[in-house]
């Protein structure tokens, strides 16, 4: 599946009410780190979509 600038910041916003709606800190906690992994996953191909260059570290 082709991540796109919607999809991505869909699925941002499904992880961040998840972290809200969490009832437990491990389970926020969890969610949170999910999010970061899911952005650094797909910084590069949301970057290649946009035209964009991503420094390499």
């Amino acid at each position: 599946m082709k991540i796109t600038d919607d999809k991505f910041l869909l699925f941002l916003h499904v992880l961040d009410a998840l972290i809200i709606q969490a009832p437990k800190r491990q389970e926020a906690d969890a969610f949170k780190r999910v999010r970061l992994e899911f952005e650094t996953l797909f910084a590069k191909e949301l970057a290649d979509a946009r035209g964009e260059n991503i420094p390499k570290n």
